[in-house]
């Protein structure tokens, strides 16, 4: 993943993929437009670039933390509903903690949130 997080053109597509991204629960029997597979990829992608670049980090740790708040709200509502997240963006920011303390904010609210 980092040659693609070392692209600039690579990360612009990646957040302007992510940031319309809707994370919503659905129906049990189908899963329409709903790739989380596919957005947690886009989101260890910004995590590597935050890890291994530091020439524009600002701008991909804010789109993180819009996506962490996406995150928590959906958290809330599985959690609402008597059900258990699974944290993928927790974990996802864990395999980056050994390079990197600028994604400790995120980490810690994310942890804060699930204990």
């Amino acid at each position: 993943m980092a040659p693609f997080a070392d692209s600039k053109e690579i990360t612009e597509v990646v957040i302007k993929t992510i940031q319309p991204y809707e994370l919503k629960l659905l129906g049990d029997s189908c899963f329409p437009d709903y790739d989380s597979i596919g957005y947690h990829y886009c989101i260890a992608l910004l995590a590597c670039r935050v890890a291994l670049n530091e020439v524009d980090e600002l701008e991909v740790v804010t789109v993180l933390e819009h996506e962490v708040e996406k995150e928590l709200k959906e958290h809330e509502l599985v959690a609402s509903r008597g059900g258990e997240n699974y944290h993928v963006m927790l974990r996802i920011f864990k395999c980056f903690k050994k390079d990197t303390d600028r994604l400790n904010r995120l980490m810690i609210r994310l942890q804060n949130h699930r204990d």
